[in-house]
C-alpha cells in the first residue's frame, strides 16, 4: 500500500503543478492541518519524517511552489520525527526483550551518528537544491520515490 502511494505521488510530481489560477488551498488552515495530520500518521508509521508524504501534496494539492517546498517539508520533519521517536520511546518502554541500551523501541546510540551525519547531509542537500531549481527538484523528488517503491514492492 505504501509503495502504491510513492508512486502517485511521484506521478503527480512528474506531472508538474496544473493548478488553476482560481484558487489558493494553501490558504486553508484546515487543508493544512489535515496534510500535516497524515504526513505524520504516515511519516511516524513507516519511520520516515513525513516527507516522502509531505513533499507530494505540497507541490501538487497545495501549490506551493517547489523551491519553498523542500524547507518547508524539512521545518515540518523535525517536528513530526521528535514527537514520532517520542511516540516510539513511551510506546517500548518497559516491553521485554528489547536491548538494555535501547529507550522503548529507540537506539540512542545509532540516531545520534545518524543525526550527526545527516547535518552535513541536509546542507549538501539544501545547496543542491537552490542551486538546480524547482524543476530539477521536482523531479529528482519523483525518481527516488519510484525507486523507493520498486524496492518495497520487489524485495516486499
Amino acid at each position: 500500500m505504501f509503495a502504491v502511494l510513492l508512486l502517485a505521488g511521484a506521478y503527480r510530481l512528474f506531472r508538474g503543478n496544473r493548478a488553476s489560477g482560481d484558487s489558493d488551498p494553501r490558504n486553508s488552515r484546515v487543508l493544512l492541518i489535515v496534510t500535516g495530520a497524515a504526513a505524520g500518521a504516515v511519516g511516524a508509521l513507516m519511520g520516515i519524517g513525513g516527507g516522502i508524504v509531505m513533499v507530494p501534496i505540497m507541490i501538487s494539492i497545495l501549490h506551493y511552489p517547489t523551491e519553498q517546498v523542500a524547507g518547508t517539508s524539512s521545518a515540518v520533519a523535525i517536528a513530526v520525527s521528535l514527537l514520532g521517536a517520542l511516540g516510539y520511546v513511551y510506546q517500548g518502554w518497559g516491553i521485554a526483550g528489547l536491548p538494555e541500551s535501547f529507550w522503548g523501541y529507540v537506539d540512542p546510540g545509532t540516531a545520534v551518528y545518524l543525526a550527526i551525519g545527516s547535518i552535513p547531509g541536509a546542507q549538501l542537500g539544501a545547496y543542491l537544491n537552490r542551486r538546480w531549481g524547482g524543476t530539477t527538484f521536482r523531479i529528482l523528488f519523483a525518481v527516488v520515490l519510484v525507486l523507493v517503491a520498486g524496492k518495497l514492492i520487489i524485495l516486499g
